[in-house]
């Protein structure tokens, strides 16, 4: 009888939307006539383009992956991580499986990733060397990456699994007049080192000798480059290509050269090296695992350009070192990277996991059945009468009363906790009214705080659609919007997305957003950015709001930062004629900092309405410590007569419950005095 195939669900980028090795790795794996006793599954969790576009597929794929999970569809994970964002991602992702109890492998391939690490907050480094060490098995492409990993996670499982390519036709040397460079265009690939070196050799090269820099990335600076030392007639080629355009390129190539500051274990590399075309390299990371320098081709030091140049000269110069080039190069890769190779030691990696996590087959003992003692024991006990209960008859039976009216108690609270937890999951709409000599016309804003990654219905579809029947003129938040704990910025995103479609959206950062764009690296600011939002920190913009002019600021700094970093920002700002629209994050700014300061109208939150409303006394705690805070939701009028307004927000971050205290969506009438 024929095994069952070991179901592996892989994740990575969308190979149809995304460019570069990692691409062509997983096309490899995708390719169903490698495999013989491995089903491969895939979802894509990134690709290139816009922040709202990688965050909506990231979404989309972490619903379709916990879809395979609680179906039981995955013997084994296996994720693709790369850099930056990729380990927040792949990270999530590995923690959720260790919770359905799969297996997985990470896959490294980013050349960027350890720089990516040594920028993360100390915590977030905590977590993925934990998530590097409970996985199953980390692939890395070479030593000198294993080397490292192994310095921030000693006790994870590590090994070494080179790339593989398949083997091409060589092309006759007669045919080719490229020498080429593939990778994204930029400095950390060596681009404008190869352009300075060309701009060297141009007087002394054959005209039929063209260069083709093939690859995205930095491509209008390069061009720049090219055109200011009049090489235009030199370079055949700069941009990406892949497909047949690639294939016909590569087959009209020479030499492949790829003089990085930063490598794995490039794929174009090995797909050169596969054709027969011999490489000029830098001697870094896992490239010296494929060439061996004089041997197959030719090795050089970062950022040394005659090394560059003299090693052009004897590739182009030496027909007969060329030809040895040529074909041990070859030899190299059918020799020790071919697809096949690589594929089998995988799959050899799959049957090994698998058969580590398989359940015990129906039927077999998975601890043999054990009495604690004999029938004749047992049939003994059950004969003996039943005891009396001495311990009610004990002069020390209050004990007992006690713990039972401390149950009780603890009973009631946990049902409190119970109908506030319903409670919470509905918002409310608090509408407050003010009125102005500086409207012409009357003005709807809706302001949202603190929604902290929350989602009110499916992509957050309640919130939106009573956002668009209040039909408000412009929508502001006032930070917190995510949650620093969680790299998954997609909620908030995508959220101002569809509210774009209703009214402008102006956002002030929160503590939140500021740690994660600032200590985390993760560019949130500039998503929003790119979608439209108007962003702002200790800056401010002039608006038309429903024919009214105003000047939109926003203050996004902590109070103890607010001399040093948002003084001047706020002392310009006052000057300006128009309706003041301020936001904050904290209220606390407004009484203490910029009570007397002209602004009409200062929205804020962060307070969460101090935690715990009480009858008559209000918000009991605000976060950090601060009792009965007086700021934590209402309407307040600042000393300088304008009007400061404080949401309770929409979410929480805290593990102190919401307690009599529902979220607010709060709605702000601005009429014509």
């Amino acid at each position: 009888m024929k095994e069952e195939k070991i179901k592996v669900l892989m994740c990575g980028s969308d190979v149809a939307n995304t460019k570069g090795g990692i691409v062509s790795v997983i096309n490899n794996y995708l390719d169903r006539s490698v495999w013989e006793d491995v089903d491969i599954r895939y979802v894509a969790t990134h690709r290139d383009g816009s922040g709202i576009q990688k965050l909506k597929l990231y979404r989309k794929g972490l619903k379709e992956i916990k879809k395979i999970l609680e179906a039981g569809e995955a013997d084994i994970v296996h994720l693709h991580m790369s850099e930056r964002g990729s380990i927040y991602r792949k990270t999530k992702i590995a923690a959720l499986c260790n919770k359905y109890g799969v297996p997985v492998i990470i896959h490294h391939h980013g050349a960027n990733f350890f720089e990516s690490v040594y920028s993360m907050k100390a915590r977030d480094r905590d977590r993925l060397q934990e998530v590097l060490e409970t996985v199953s098995m980390n692939l890395v492409l070479n030593k000198d990456f294993m080397r490292n990993l192994r310095r921030i996670a000693p006790g994870a499982n590590i090994s070494v699994l080179h790339n593989g390519v398949k083997v091409s036709p060589v092309t006759p040397v007669e045919e080719k007049i490229y020498i080429t460079t593939m990778g994204r265009l930029g400095q950390r690939k060596g681009t404008y080192d190869l352009i300075n070196a060309i701009e060297a050799l141009d007087g002394e090269l054959k005209e039929e000798i063209q260069f083709c820099l093939c690859g995205d990335g930095e491509t209008e600076k390069a061009e720049d480059l090219i055109r200011q030392k009049g090489l235009q007639k030199r370079i055949a080629h700069v941009g990406w290509v892949s497909g047949e355009e690639k294939q016909r390129l590569l087959q009209k190539t020479l030499v492949h050269i790829l003089p990085s500051y930063n490598e794995g274990l490039p794929m174009s590399i090995l797909e050169t090296m596969g054709m027969g075309i011999p490489n000029i390299a830098t001697n870094i990371n896992g490239i010296p695992e494929i060439i061996r320098s004089g041997e197959n081709g030719i090795l050089i030091e970062p950022g040394e350009q005659r090394q560059l140049e003299d090693a052009i000269c004897e590739m182009i110069n030496n027909p007969e070192v060329y030809s040895s080039y040529s074909r041990k190069a070859l030899q190299t890769i059918q020799e020790e990277f071919t697809v096949d190779i690589h594929i089998k030691k995988l799959a050899k990696l799959y049957k090994r996991i698998a058969e580590e996590n398989a359940e015990p087959e129906k039927g077999e003992d998975i601890l043999p059945e054990k009495d604690d003692f004999s029938p004749e024991e047992g049939e003994e006990l059950l004969k003996q009468p039943k005891r009396k209960n001495e311990f009610s008859d004990h002069p020390k039976h209050r004990i007992r009363n006690l713990f039972i009216a401390l149950g009780l108690v603890i009973l009631i609270l946990a049902s409190v906790i119970c109908v506030n937890e319903v409670q919470n999951q509905k918002f409310g709409t608090t509408f407050y009214r003010i009125s102005s000599s500086k409207i012409k016309n009357n003005a709807r804003v809706v302001l949202l705080t603190d929604l902290h990654n929350h989602e009110y219905g499916e992509e957050n579809s309640e919130l939106v659609a009573k956002i668009r029947a209040l039909e408000p003129d412009m929508i502001a938040m006032a930070g917190d919007m995510v949650l620093k704990d969680d790299p998954d910025t997609s909620v908030a995103v995508e959220l101002c997305g569809q509210l774009l479609s209703i009214a402008p959206v102006y956002y002030s950062l929160g503590n939140h957003e500021g740690e994660m764009i600032y200590n985390q690296n993760i560019p949130l600011d500039t998503e929003l950015a790119e979608i439209g939002v108007n962003v702002l920190y200790n800056d401010a913009v002039e608006a038309d709001v429903n024919g009214n002019q105003m000047l939109i600021g926003g203050v996004g700094t902590a109070p103890e930062q607010y001399e040093e970093y948002s003084e001047s920002f706020v002392s310009e700002y006052e000057k300006a004629d128009e309706f003041k629209l301020m936001l904050a994050h904290y209220p606390s700014l407004f009484y203490e900092y910029m009570a007397d300061t002209d602004i009409d109208l200062a929205l804020a939150g962060h307070f969460h309405g101090g935690q715990i409303q009480l009858p008559k006394f209000g918000g009991l705690l605000a976060i950090p410590l601060e009792w009965f805070p007086k700021y934590c939701d209402g309407k307040f009028t600042l000393e300088s007569g304008g009007t400061l307004i404080v949401s309770r927000g929409l979410g929480n971050s805290h593990k102190i419950p919401r307690i009599n205290n529902q979220p607010e969506l709060v709605v702000v009438d601005i009429r014509q005095y």
